[in-house]
């Protein structure tokens, strides 16, 4: 229901720019997206953390596992360079801080043919310029979700590929665009920000030797609660632009592939009797 209000609310903010009343700012200049910010790597149980400065790391392009994460977020760093109407002087108030309400977002294949289209809500305050110098905020977007995944026969099969042993990355395009009102109560958009995502299923799952039982079928994580103690890092968005130990999502099969199998079914002939009394206590 949300995302229907946001896209009625948007869809009549634009009919009235277009109308050429006063009141909107439509020329992808006044506020505009820069890129997407760099996800990184925290301790267990930490969030991430960015900083609206344009010199933070970026990428160019994303990757989601959809094996461990039904959504990508998207850091977007969104510039204003509305200049400041303040004046202590004349007794006026600024007007030119910019209020993000959401995104508008839409999906293609790798060859351009649609996928889907959404309004998402989200929230960010941009001050006003200072001079010639933009100012910087942040706002997350979620750009894919499952209903993106239903909508691609593609993604929806990437699953069933990797239980045959298939490993298929599928190329996804996503197309941004943020906006807002001014304190002044001025409707404003950015420009539309090219982003390509890889879907894949499982390939974000890393198998260290230290994880690795070799009396078992390979890749598993049975060793993964040693390994765990030794991993310093994870990425701050699990299944998202960053691989992830599998010790560190040991309740998923495709983390902890013998979930799914006889824990007690050893591969080495010279492993088997140990497995079994192993598996039998």
């Amino acid at each position: 229901m949300m995302r229907a209000r946001g896209a009625i609310w948007t869809t009549i903010a634009a009919l009235v720019c277009t109308a050429g009343l006063s009141g909107c700012v439509h020329d992808d200049s006044s506020i505009f997206i820069q890129q997407v910010l760099q996800p990184g790597l925290v301790s267990a149980g930490q969030q991430c953390s960015f900083k609206a400065d344009p010199t933070e790391p970026y990428i160019t392009q994303g990757s989601l596992d959809i094996s461990l994460s039904g959504a990508y977020w998207a850091e977007y760093l969104v510039g204003n360079q509305l200049i400041a109407q303040s004046s202590p002087n004349q007794l006026q108030t600024e007007t030119s801080d910019v209020n993000l309400q959401g995104a508008e977002v839409r999906v293609t294949d790798g060859q351009g043919n649609p996928i889907l289209s959404f309004t998402t809500l989200s929230a960010a305050t941009i001050a006003a310029a200072s001079g010639g110098t933009p100012s910087w905020g942040l706002l997350s977007v979620r750009t894919i979700d499952s209903d993106v995944v239903q909508a691609s026969p593609q993604l929806s099969e990437l699953g069933s590929l990797y239980a045959l042993g298939t490993y298929e990355v599928v190329r996804l395009v996503t197309y941004v665009k943020v906006f807002g009102k001014t304190l002044g109560g001025r409707y404003v958009e950015s420009n539309e920000f090219e982003f390509p995502i890889d879907v894949c299923w499982g390939c974000l799952v890393s198998f260290l030797a230290a994880d690795e039982d070799p009396c078992y079928l390979l890749p598993n994580c049975r060793l993964g609660s040693v390994a765990s103690s030794t991993t310093s890092s994870v990425p701050c968005l699990i299944g998202q632009d960053n691989p992830v130990d599998c010790s560190q999502c040991l309740s998923d099969p495709t983390c902890n592939p013998t979930l799914v199998l006889n824990p007690n079914l050893a591969t080495d002939p010279a492993c088997s009797t140990t497995a079994t009394d192993a598996g039998t206590d």
